[in-house]
């Protein structure tokens, strides 16, 4: 796929082949953000008993320590994974309008009615709302035991 405008492909059998690699890479990155949201909403659930059980022992020295490092734990996994999702939708964009831009054209000279509707860039967001949203809403979560008075002292 390093191949610049002025070098495009000039037959049908590459260009399904740069199509065919291009659309394996969205999927790996988009499995990738699957993988990624179960392995962080699996720890959160643990996480998130981890405080409850804590609390529910009373406010003892070591209680405190143990949710503290728990809320510290669960900030991390939020950002952590936040960064990872950010990186593998980046690269989903960059094999997407590569795909869009340079190879879909092509395509389309020989087989005009082959590779369907374009989707729009607002519609692919939306499909990434939720592994976006999910971990933004549980760091807001995390940051708020984080600054409630009983964990702070």
């Amino acid at each position: 796929m390093n191949q610049s405008s002025s070098q495009r492909p000039a037959t049908l059998e590459e260009l399904k082949s740069l199509y065919k690699a291009a659309n394996e890479e969205l999927i790996r990155e988009n499995s990738l953000i699957h993988d990624r949201m179960n392995v962080f909403l699996t720890a959160q659930a643990f996480l998130l008993a981890a405080i409850g059980l804590t609390v529910e022992k009373g406010w003892t020295a070591e209680a405190k320590v143990i949710a503290k490092t728990v809320i510290f734990i669960g900030i991390g996994a939020s950002l952590f994974t936040i960064i990872s999702i950010f990186a593998a939708i980046y690269v989903f964009f960059r094999f997407f309008n590569n795909i869009k831009d340079k190879i879909l054209p092509g395509l389309r000279e020989y087989e005009p009615l082959s590779y369907g509707v374009e989707r729009q860039t607002w519609e692919i967001w939306m499909g990434f709302s939720s592994a976006v949203g999910i971990p933004l809403i549980l760091l807001a979560a995390w940051l708020f035991l984080a600054l409630r008075p009983e964990f702070r002292s």
